[in-house]
């Protein structure tokens, strides 16, 4: 917050390419519907077993919420949170049904919960994130979305949002490239070099350990390298440093056969 009399803040599109935004409690108040769909499950849950040796069965907070699902892949929030409270259960499967005591389960059942309320209550956006996007997009700014929900394009759809955004980041993108959620910033990340690449027009491609933002021409590594190397002032050492030993080696190859 600003103290009284301090000047706004500015971002400088000189200096930024784009702005990248978290959906839930910042352009949607859909947190709280998370929220309230993971205390409605969790407390059904507690009441329906009795506590064993080793367990508790303390109401669903709003700290645990915090600290144990917020921003969590669906299946690891519930893990989690039982874990906190000495429960264990198997891990199932992602077809279980609803009432499964496993833990996708019980995801699966906190999902089901959440777009019950989607569809009663509707998605509420706030107004002032919102003029703030379409003030950004008319300066000439990217604008991206995460969110650890794999439900992100709906319910930005749903809130008349989803026009905004031309990146988006979200549960399914993370679950493809094997991200964790919060506090890992793997999918912030994401979302910031996806949201570079679409204002450059560059393309994103994904490797085991990195990310590597690339001109849309149809290059691998080495007739990139190669390309650069031609036309450097003067003779030069490539040194190749990567993630795929097959690649290193495509690259070496290819560099040293054009040296002959």
């Amino acid at each position: 917050m600003r103290a009284s009399g301090e000047p706004a803040p500015v971002i400088d599109v000189r200096r930024h390419d784009a702005v990248i935004f978290d959906m839930d409690g910042v352009v949607t108040d859909s947190a709280s519907m998370h929220a309230a769909a993971w205390t409605e499950l969790f407390d059904a849950f507690l009441a329906e077993h009795p506590a064993e040796p080793g367990q508790h069965r303390s109401p669903f907070t709003e700290a645990d919420y915090q600290c144990f699902v917020d921003g969590k892949p669906r299946y690891s929030g519930v893990a989690d949170f039982l874990a906190s409270r000495g429960i264990s259960l198997p891990w199932g499967d992602p077809s279980d049904l609803e009432h499964d005591a496993a833990i996708c389960g019980l995801g699966n059942r906190k999902d089901h919960l959440f777009w019950d309320r989607l569809v009663r209550d509707g998605v509420p956006v706030f107004e002032s994130t919102v003029a703030l996007v379409r003030e950004l997009r008319d300066a000439g700014f990217g604008t991206a979305i995460f969110s650890a929900s794999c439900h992100c394009a709906q319910l930005l759809e749903a809130a008349g949002v989803d026009d905004l955004f031309a990146v988006r980041v979200d549960g399914t993108v993370a679950e493809e490239l094997e991200m964790t959620g919060k506090p890992d910033p793997a999918t912030l990340a994401i979302g910031a070099v996806h949201a570079v690449a679409q204002q450059g027009g560059l393309r994103v491609t994904n490797g085991r350990k990195v990310t590597e933002l690339r001109p849309e021409v149809d290059w691998d590594k080495g007739r990139a390298l190669d390309w650069i190397l031609n036309h450097l002032p003067g003779p030069e050492l490539p040194i190749y440093l990567g993630d795929d030993p097959a690649s290193t080696a495509t690259t070496a190859n290819n560099c040293a056969s054009s040296s002959r």
